[in-house]
């Protein structure tokens, strides 16, 4: 039969006569069976309380299997803490502290340099001795416990070794003074349990050994009283007293439920609170049966109690602590609500709502001013690239100013710049300024929200929770405090709905002139008018200088710009070109008609219309190019060219496709198209590859300077002002031809 010491927790055999750790004698009730040691009832968390920062840290305790499905626990958590609804988790099998003596082996299997050694080494350095090995078996995981004790046995050190995966949990450095009084430093963070007076219980979150240790000095120098000297016995009897105390104050502050607590549920009572008229209640004492609201009960044995009954209760049922009763006060509830400093209430979504704006004016504004530096560097650096960096570093700049601000800023200050402006805090529940874990969920909800719907929905739940907490605000674990909730509030309120009537305002005018068709905002006055006849198209042939022309009702007229006077008129048609090489006023201007045979060329002078020269060109229907140096005539058959005097200097009798393109650009350059010949092995369906053929002409005599012939789906020819002619061949570099 297994036996537990009922001074110290260890397991001991049936057959011992005394506990052989602390000397006690564990009582029997007959059949061998230790009986002072019976509560096998599991103990559970509420993992959905717990900060999922906390949860994390733990995620570095668990073996693999665990780790790989610890993404689908934590959003079942993150879920749970949504809809307040408790997620329990077991920790302990049983109520009542459980140790055994480690066997060899156990030890053997772990890695002394990946657990225990450089603690182990710190401590031996610091005249610490290695006493006793301890198997937790209250605790779900198998926990091993080293214990260490100093040279005048005053303090005791525990290194606290997670079994499965073979990492130090956390280490732990404990005395007793004179007066009673227990003291405990560990550097990892627990449970937020409530301790008595006697207890100085604090904290080093990530401390080193040797930090914790200077932690633990500081300590006792301002508790200002003597250690006590303990053997190793008397240090069992008293650390297992502590911890028995420990968790039935745990158990009664809902901190570890049983199968029969109430899990955290709560129940509304539509009433008002006896101590607070405007709050309402949410509990009644089951002593007194007064009401109660959610800061005024505190949860004991899975009921609810006031502040005057809970002590009376506390009294009755606590379990002594080396022989007296700890007295102890409980806030009310320690588990649900922060640490508010005096006079701090919660903030609402008016105010909140505000200091975003704010923050995000803040951020805008920032991003705004380097954007403008960083582009004027950039247009001297980059060069032609300044532009596609610029729009890559704006993007850049604004994401890591939206970062920093909602992390390192907001971490600095306790919030966003619009908090700080509001008097607005941002607190976790002890109070004070949030972890980056916190901070980082908070940032990654907000960009969440800006891209789907569904998250945003918890910012519209502000204004109907209690404590005024949206959805980042229960998966951060974080609170929205300040001391001025009316003043903030009327601010708030009144700031939003005239952002929110002048944005309804402006958009109000973008809808109206949508819907009503688009006018000008400002009547304009004609200085004159006159009416074409469509025949001849809508709008005018040529636009130079002061005058325009235009061909109306079979004449080519010249109107001037500033009074629409008519400066001269002659007659013309619908197959009438004309062209000008400038837009100078007195660049002359060369039409080109088509009579019964030939197109004829004709130059006018524009201050009368004129006519200087009249030449038949003997092809027809033809087509000119005007260039400062002369007139290009082609058809399908024929090039000539004239001087600007009307000339001819050279005619070339050659086919130019109807479809190829002419360019005068110090030369004659001509590009034509001709379907290639199809490929057997081509896709049926598939478009014919076109053959490209480039041809240069001398402008002086006219003869062919050079041909090039390029096959490709899509060739495109560019002039260049230098002559040269770049063909662009889609999938095949770029050429450069002359």
């Amino acid at each position: 039969m297994t036996a537990y010491c009922a001074g110290c927790g260890i397991e001991n055999s049936d057959d011992a006569g005394s506990c052989p750790y602390c000397g006690g004698e564990p009582p029997s009730n007959g059949d061998g069976k230790n009986d002072a040691v019976h509560d096998e009832q599991k103990l559970f968390v509420n993992l959905s309380d717990h900060p999922i920062g906390y949860l994390l840290r733990e995620w570095k305790m668990m073996n693999r299997a665990t780790q790989f499905l610890f993404p689908v626990l934590l959003l079942i958590v993150g879920i749970k803490k949504l809809f307040k609804r408790p997620f329990l988790g077991p920790v302990f099998n049983a109520s009542i502290p459980k140790y055994r003596a480690a066997v060899p082996e156990e030890i053997s299997r772990l890695n002394p340099k990946a657990t225990y050694g450089p603690a182990m080494a710190y401590l031996e350095g610091q005249d610490y001795k290695h006493c006793l090995d301890l198997s937790c078996r209250h605790h779900l995981q198998n926990v091993i416990k080293r214990v260490y004790v100093n040279g005048d046995q005053t303090r005791y050190a525990t290194i606290f070794i997670n079994a499965a995966v073979g990492k130090v949990q956390f280490i732990s450095l404990e005395a007793f003074t004179v007066r009673k009084k227990y003291i405990v430093l560990l550097n990892r963070e627990t449970l937020p349990i409530t301790f008595p007076k006697s207890v100085i219980f604090q904290t080093v979150h990530g401390a080193s050994p040797q930090e914790l240790s200077e932690a633990f000095d500081n300590t006792v120098k301002k508790n200002d009283e003597a250690l006590v000297p303990l053997s190793l016995g008397r240090y069992l009897r008293i650390h297992f007293k502590v911890d028995k105390f420990l968790i039935a104050q745990a158990i009664r502050q809902g901190l570890f439920l049983t199968s029969n607590s109430e899990k955290g549920r709560t129940t509304p009572v539509s009433s008002i609170c006896v101590n607070h008229p405007m709050r309402a209640a949410v509990r009644r004492c089951r002593q007194c049966g007064v009401l109660l609201c959610e800061f005024c009960y505190t949860a004991a044995n899975g009921a609810s109690y006031c502040n005057h009954c809970i002590t009376g209760v506390l009294h009755a049922s606590m379990p002594e602590a080396d022989g007296r009763t700890p007295v102890i006060s409980l806030p009310s509830p320690a588990a649900a609500l922060p640490k508010l400093a005096d006079g701090d209430l919660f903030a609402g979504l008016g105010a909140r709502g505000l200091a975003k704006i704010i923050d995000l004016a803040a951020i805008v504004g920032v991003v705004a001013i380097l954007a403008y530096g960083l582009n004027l560097g950039l247009g001297v650096v980059a060069g032609s690239y300044a532009r596609a960096l610029s729009i890559v570093s704006v993007q850049l700049l604004a994401a890591s100013a939206t970062i920093l601000h909602l992390t390192i800023v907001f971490r600095r200050l306790g919030g966003g710049i619009g908090h700080r402006i509001l008097g607005l805090r941002v607190v976790n529940k002890d109070g004070a300024v949030p972890s980056l874990i916190s901070v980082g969920i908070r940032l990654m909800y907000h960009l969440m929200s800006f891209l789907f719907i569904i998250p945003a929905i918890g910012y519209l739940l502000i204004p109907f929770s209690r404590k005024k907490r949206g959805w980042h605000d229960l998966l951060a674990d974080t609170w929205v405090v300040t001391r001025h909730p009316k003043k903030t509030a009327i601010i708030g309120w009144l700031a939003l709905l005239s952002i929110c009537g002048t944005c309804m305002w402006v958009g109000f005018g973008y809808w109206q002139s949508f819907f009503s068709g688009s006018s000008p905002d400002i009547a304009l006055e004609s200085v004159w008018e006159t009416k074409l006849d469509k025949s001849y198209g809508s709008g005018p042939d040529l636009l130079s200088g002061k005058w325009v022309l235009i061909r109306n009702s079979g004449k080519l007229t010249a109107l001037d710009l500033q009074t629409g006077e008519t400066r001269w008129s002659i007659d013309a048609n619908d197959k009438m070109w004309i062209q000008s090489w400038s837009n100078d006023v007195n660049a002359p201007v060369i039409l080109s008609t088509a009579d019964a045979s030939e197109t004829v060329l004709l130059r006018l002078r524009p201050e009368d219309g004129k006519v200087l020269w009249r030449r038949g060109t003997g092809i027809k229907t033809a087509r000119m190019i005007v260039d400062r140096r002369g007139i290009l005539v082609r058809n399908d058959s024929h090039l000539k060219w004239y001087d600007v005097d009307g000339n001819a200097v050279w005619q070339l009798d050659s086919p130019v496709s109807k479809d190829a393109s002419v360019t005068i650009n110090g030369d004659i350059f001509i590009t034509s198209f001709q379907p290639q010949e199809a490929n057997a092995d081509a896709e049926p369906g598939a478009r014919p590859k076109l053959t490209a053929d480039i041809t240069c002409i001398s402008l002086t005599d006219g003869t062919t300077k050079w041909q090039d012939t390029h096959f490709s789906d899509y060739a495109t020819a560019m002039p260049l002002e230098n002559g040269y002619y770049l063909v662009n061949k889609p999938k095949e570099p770029m050429r450069m031809v002359y």
